[in-house]
């Protein structure tokens, strides 16, 4: 079975980046009711097919599975000002997806792309360490990071510690809510990031250099696409501190189950089930 869906992956990759200007023709056998839908309609359903396949693959790794015999390599897409290297998650007339070894998620325009070639190098995540190496000649001198449980934290110096207790303590409450419900979680692929602004204007200024589009009084929020916690610290009394958590803690919530098996990334979870279990862990002492 793992020899049968190693095949199939392979082949629906290589299949769909060998030629990225060719007319797109699904690298895998169409059942008959799909063959006269339309070239768009059928890109999707083989690269959903393809993300499907990618992540039972990678699970598979983390359940004691067969070993991967050959190890997903990195792609490398050349842009008119800059080039990429990742994993290809999705490629269609529209838009071309690619995963990082940060976590992040980076979306283009086919038509930016000069060229590209699949590399010898495996796609291997970064470790805790190199994250926050990563993280601390992004943000300078003015920030520190320190780690805490899965989670990478960036704040001010006086702070760090603070925060990376209390990220490391929410990991644990959402570890502990779901193991005592014989739920096991899967391990993060990737260290999780959190940021901490000094002020309200760092944050807003950051939100609005990187576009984020923020709703009036956000004092917290998490990217899908960036895979990063967003927050600043507050200052006022402890009741307004208190209610600005809650907030924190639901966005974090959001970033644990979206990296951790409840939800997957590249697809949206009903409504009521990301936000009511987001809701829960935000009372204090989850």
């Amino acid at each position: 079975m793992m020899k049968m869906l190693k095949t199939v992956l392979y082949g629906c990759f290589y299949k769909l980046h060998s030629n990225m200007r060719a007319p797109f023709n699904p690298p895998l056998t169409m059942p008959s009711r799909l063959r006269n839908v339309g070239a768009e309609w059928r890109a999707i359903v083989a690269f959903s097919l393809c993300w499907t396949l990618t992540l039972s693959f990678m699970t598979s790794r983390t359940n004691g599975a067969e070993p991967a015999a050959e190890p997903l390599r990195l792609m490398e897409l050349h842009l008119e000002s800059n080039i990429e290297r990742g994993l290809p998650i999705s490629w269609n007339a529209n838009q071309v997806q690619l995963l990082r070894v940060n976590g992040s998620i980076g979306q283009f325009e086919p038509k930016s792309i000069r060229r590209h070639q699949v590399l010898e190098e495996t796609f291997k995540p970064d470790s805790a360490m190199q994250m926050r190496s990563e993280l601390q000649r992004e943000f300078g001198k003015r920030y520190a990071v320190e780690g805490g449980g899965n989670f990478a934290i960036v704040a001010p110096t006086a702070s760090v510690h603070l925060w990376a207790q209390r990220f490391s303590q929410l990991d644990r409450s959402f570890h502990n809510y779901f193991a005592t419900r014989g739920y096991q979680l899967r391990p993060a692929e990737f260290p999780l990031v959190g940021i901490v602004f000094r002020s309200q204007n760092e944050f807003l200024n950051y939100a609005s250099q990187t576009g984020s589009s923020l709703q009036p009084g956000t004092v917290g929020y998490y990217s899908i696409l960036t895979n990063r916690l967003f927050l600043y610290e507050t200052v006022g009394n402890d009741r307004a501190e208190q209610e600005a958590l809650m907030t924190v803690w639901h966005e974090a919530a959001h970033q644990i189950a979206f990296n951790r098996g409840i939800h997957q990334r590249l697809s949206d979870p009903p409504i009521w089930l990301a936000e009511g279990l987001a809701s829960i862990f935000e009372a204090p002492g989850m």
